[in-house]
C-alpha cells in the first residue's frame, strides 16, 4: 500500500430572563476544505452548545463527495493548540459519496474565549486503491467561538 500525503493549507443574552441565562447563538458555516482532485469537501458548521457559557464550541464536520469518487475508510483525525481541549464524537459512517455525506461533531473547548480565536488541523484519510492522506489547517473562526 502506498501512501500519499498533501498539506493544505455568540452566545446571547436573554434581556428577558433576570436570571441572564445564555441560548445558543447562530451558528457560523463555512467551507473548510476542498480538493478538486479526489473529490472531496469538508464544511464545518459552528455553534455554542444551548446552555453553556463556557468557552466550548459544537463544531459539525459534514464530509461530501463533489465527483463520482467513493473515498472508502474514511476517518477523520483532529487536533487544536494545547490551550484547547478537543473531543472527537464517531463519525456517522466510513465511505463518502455522492449523496452520502459523513457526519462527526468535534467538541473543542477554547480557554482564551475572546482573545484567540480556535484553530483546528484535521488529518482526512480514506482508501480507493491505496491509502491517502490530506492535512489542512483550518483558520478564520470567529474570536467569539
Amino acid at each position: 500500500m502506498s501512501a500519499q500525503t498533501h498539506s493544505s493549507s455568540t452566545i446571547n443574552s436573554n434581556s428577558d430572563d433576570p436570571f441572564g441565562s445564555f441560548v445558543s447563538s447562530p451558528a457560523h458555516t463555512f467551507t473548510a476544505y476542498e480538493n478538486a482532485e479526489w473529490g472531496l469537501k469538508v464544511v464545518l458548521r459552528c455553534e455554542k452548545p444551548q446552555g453553556s457559557s463556557s468557552g466550548v464550541t459544537d463544531i459539525t464536520a459534514t464530509f461530501s463527495s463533489i465527483s463520482n469518487k467513493t473515498l472508502r475508510k474514511f476517518i477523520c483525525q483532529a487536533a487544536v493548540p494545547k490551550f484547547m481541549k478537543l473531543s472527537l464524537v464517531p463519525a456517522n459512517g466510513d465511505e463518502v459519496s455522492q449523496g452520502k455525506d459523513v457526519t462527526q461533531l468535534i467538541k473543542v473547548e477554547n480557554s482564551q474565549q475572546g482573545i484567540k480565536p480556535i484553530a483546528l488541523r484535521l488529518k482526512l484519510i480514506w482508501g480507493i486503491d491505496g491509502e491517502f492522506s490530506e492535512t489542512t489547517d483550518i483558520r478564520g473562526f470567529p474570536t467569539m467561538l
